[in-house]
């Protein structure tokens, strides 16, 4: 027998379009050592990186629970690409280079933040007392965009619509773009206190606590009854495509059009804040409620700062905190025993808001924070009675001979895809 073994269809000898098939369904960071290995498969892996299809499919698969409103919301020019491997590196984020600017300052009461919308093309919609004003995140001016009058208590818009409910629980539905003449371009629905916006579907509830969906894409904003929950519902949370509701009795039900199955409760014996996580009902839980139901359950209360928080938002595996007194804390996998818990974990990063800046404004409560990705970096806006903060991370890596044959800028031993 002798040693020299060698392959009988080399992979090297194999077509170009196969080649190409089979490194599509590569990780990311084989395909950076593969590239090395010689000028031809550099060419065909530098055609897969360029490739959106690909990258849009990888998003999907490793990031699937951020990877529409990630690519949406990503600085004007971000490729698929340039958002997955921004979403990887989020795991890289203490070693990052940060810096701070603001814009929609607040000098008048009408003027005061109350959410706003992170759009595409860059722009963000801010609803403040006195409408919905239209932002450019690079230029830090007004967008070339009407704003919209009036007091709305909720607003949410993408590339579909834009939804507002007024003070009087009026909801409006305005369609952005009309395909067809005969579609209706608004729609208006009455006694709602819920609603969320989940892809081209908005999910409602009523005074009733019946519960609706709304298609955006259809000719007449087709609406369907849900169910009847016969409880109060307190917000809507969601799995992917899946509805969720939890109600006031911190009972938590599936909800589709055929059932409304109960599938747990928030009690003395369950992690409340992992479950109000997995359903994704962070970013609408009232957190006074919350502390409410800690006293009720008779479990202990966090320790300051985490005693007086104002909103969580939860990113793949990060989790933002912000408190009533201004306080921002990054978390990357706060979890401990794989249940989330941000109580004993150490932030990765903090930021401190609270210098008052604004004698008409009173404070510096975090309303919410919201993540636009860019190349080599990360965006994070955070919204202020007072104003938005915008958070730049950016990631530096050194270079290393490798350097011309990487797909972006970076050493190969500081790479971790």
């Amino acid at each position: 027998m002798t040693d020299d073994i060698r392959c009988p269809f080399p992979l090297v000898d194999l077509p170009t379009e196969l080649i190409y098939y089979i490194f599509a369904f590569l990780p990311a960071r084989k395909l950076v050592k593969f590239r090395e290995v010689c000028v031809k498969w550099k060419q065909i892996i530098d055609d897969i990186l360029k490739n959106e299809v690909v990258w849009w499919k990888r998003c999907e698969e490793d990031f699937k629970s951020v990877y529409r409103d990630a690519r949406r919301k990503a600085r004007p020019g971000t490729s698929c690409f340039d958002v997955y491997k921004s979403l990887t590196l989020w795991r890289q984020l203490e070693f990052t280079q940060e810096s701070i600017d603001e814009f929609a300052s607040a000098s008048t009461v009408q003027e005061e933040i109350l959410s706003f919308e992170i759009l595409r093309d860059g722009i963000v919609g801010v609803r403040t007392k006195s409408g919905i004003i239209y932002h450019d995140i690079e230029t830090q001016q007004l967008a070339n965009r009407d704003p919209i009058n009036g007091q709305y208590l909720k607003y949410a818009e993408n590339d579909e619509a834009v939804i507002l409910l007024n003070t009087l629980l009026h909801l409006f539905i305005i369609r952005k773009v009309t395909r067809y003449p005969r579609y209706k371009t608004q729609v208006c629905i009455d006694n709602i206190k819920i609603f969320m916006l989940l892809n081209n579907k908005v999910y409602l509830v009523n005074l009733k606590d019946e519960i609706f969906e709304c298609d955006l894409e259809s000719k007449n904003f087709d609406l369907t009854c849900i169910h009847w929950s016969g409880d109060n519902i307190l917000c809507l949370g969601h799995i992917h495509e899946q509805v969720y509701v939890m109600t006031c009795t911190r009972s938590i039900y599936e909800v589709d059009s055929t059932s409304y199955i109960f599938n747990c409760s928030l009690n003395a014996t369950t992690n409340l804040l992992n479950l109000i996580k997995k359903y994704n009902f962070l970013e609408q839980m009232e957190w006074r409620q919350y502390y409410h139901w800690l006293f009720l359950l008779n479990l202990k209360m966090p320790d300051d700062p985490l005693r007086f928080i104002s909103t969580v938002k939860s990113y793949n595996d990060v989790i933002f905190v912000g408190t009533e007194w201004g306080l921002l804390r990054i978390y990357y996998a706060p979890y401990i025993n794989k249940k989330l818990d941000i109580y004993n974990s150490k932030p990765v990063k903090e930021f401190n808001f609270s210098k008052p800046l604004c004698p008409v404004l009173s404070n510096s409560c975090i309303l919410q924070v919201e993540i636009s990705e860019m190349q080599h970096g990360h965006i994070v806006l955070v919204g202020m009675p007072k104003k938005i903060a915008i958070i730049k991370f950016t990631h530096h890596f050194e270079a290393t001979p490798s350097v011309a044959v990487l797909p972006y800028n970076g050493a190969q031993k500081r790479l971790k895809i």
